[in-house]
């Protein structure tokens, strides 16, 4: 019997048996461990190459128009400034249609007071 016992544990030992087995078991959950963490950073990368392309792309192409459009209503409104400064150095500023129309505020529903362009001194009050 003794030398059935001590055949027994050399071939647990020696054998690999059970030490092996955990050591294999230990190296295999460490492994399936990285290749999980791979595989989510690889779904991750995806989702954000994915986002980047379909929304962030065009945004910042909507982003440049529209920059391109305010710089043009900004150059448009000094442009309309000046004109309706000097319109107020016309000698026909009493009979101009054109200064009789930006006083005219009644159908223009963005104006709410016409006191607010004598106010701001854009028109000549006789």
């Amino acid at each position: 019997m003794n030398i059935e016992v001590l055949r027994i544990l050399f071939e647990v030992i020696l054998g690999g048996g059970w030490l092996y087995n955990v050591a294999l078991l230990r190296s295999n959950r460490k492994k399936a461990t990285a290749e999980a963490l791979k595989a989510e950073m690889e779904l991750g990368k995806n989702y954000v190459d994915e986002y980047s392309k379909n929304i962030v792309e065009p945004m910042k192409e909507e982003m440049v128009t529209l920059r391109k459009d305010i710089n043009g209503l900004k150059r448009e409104i000094a442009r309309f400034r000046r004109a309706v400064n000097k319109a107020n150095g016309c000698q026909w500023v009493d009979s101009c249609p054109v200064v009789r129309e930006l006083q005219n505020t009644e159908n223009d529903t963005n104006e709410t007071n016409t006191n607010s362009n004598y106010q701001a001194g854009i028109f000549r009050e006789d």
